[in-house]
């Protein structure tokens, strides 16, 4: 999955423990209707339904508070003398708001939560992963590669003379031109791949399951393609691509993993342009004029 499509750092939510938690209810449930209302049941269903809406937002939080509020009611109806309508109605909507306001309190702060891990591990300019974000990333994927094997690489990615060009066409100018960049970035990548921006310049890609001869047919490609892109932008910038591949038997961090795909980046980017421009020349001061020296 191409980083930027979804820019948290959430895993799928799946659906297996909506059904647990249903189950859950249920069972409590049949708990409270064998012990023919000696025990109350209500006080652990509250944290499974605060829990589900924390974990998978506001609507599986509800839907569980009203199978927890039915339940409760049917449980009440079974070894209770029938109220009125009014009383029923009254004894519904007590039991549901009492399930429904912590589960859309504990929904918006698992929200809140969501936000901001995405806010922290994405560039604002981009739409990338950040940093920090490809680096939780890596360390995932070193993890899972230390614990079932497979291979593992990292390309980094120059935008040669973006500086340059900042100063000359302003901050807005190259604010488009990185993001028009990153987009062609995650065209090229292959949808397995993440895609960050770990840098002013730099760019990097994380291959998982690939080694160092996949990784270099895929760095000619990104090189390929994103110059042609470049070209097409802005002809006077360039970019330039180094890679790395996780040594097999050692242990090896993200940060210096990717530090090793920055700096093989660094060792193939050319010399910086010198101005071929002569000096102006001095006027000739008026005759009369006094000059220092």
């Amino acid at each position: 999955m191409q980083a930027g499509e979804s820019t948290d750092l959430v895993a799928e939510r799946p659906r297996f423990p909506l059904a647990l938690a249903a189950a859950w209810i249920v069972a409590f449930s049949a708990v409270d209707w064998a012990a023919s209302g000696t025990w109350r049941a209500e006080p652990a269903f509250l944290p499974v339904v605060a829990a589900i809406a924390w974990r998978y937002g506001i609507r599986s939080g509800l839907l569980l508070a009203l199978l927890a509020a039915v339940a409760v009611t049917v449980v009440d109806l079974a070894f209770t003398p029938r109220p009125g309508a009014i009383a029923l109605a009254w004894n519904i909507a007590a039991t549901l708001c009492a399930y429904a306001v912590p589960a859309w309190l504990a929904a918006e702060l698992g929200r809140s939560r969501r936000q901001l891990a995405t806010v922290m591990t994405t560039d604002p300019e981009s739409g990338l992963l950040n940093r920090s974000g490809l680096l939780a990333r890596l360390t995932d994927e070193l993890l899972r590669t230390e614990r079932f094997g497979g291979d593992l690489s990292v390309l980094c990615i120059g935008l040669n003379g973006l500086a340059r060009f900042e100063e000359q066409k302003g901050v807005e100018a190259a604010q488009r031109l990185v993001f028009g960049f990153s987009e062609a970035l995650r065209v090229v990548a292959r949808r397995t791949d993440t895609v960050a921006r770990v840098g002013d310049e730099e760019f990097a890609v994380l291959l998982p399951g690939t080694g160092g001869a996949t990784a270099q047919v895929v760095a000619e490609r990104h090189l390929r393609v994103l110059g042609e892109w470049l070209q097409s932008q802005e002809p006077d910038l360039s970019c330039s691509i180094g890679q790395t591949t996780a040594p097999l038997g050692r242990k090896l961090g993200a940060t210096a993993l990717l530090g090793c795909a920055v700096a093989d980046m660094q060792d193939r980017r050319p010399a910086p342009l010198r101005s071929t421009e002569p000096p102006a020349e001095q006027e000739a001061p008026p005759k009369g004029m006094l000059v220092a020296g």
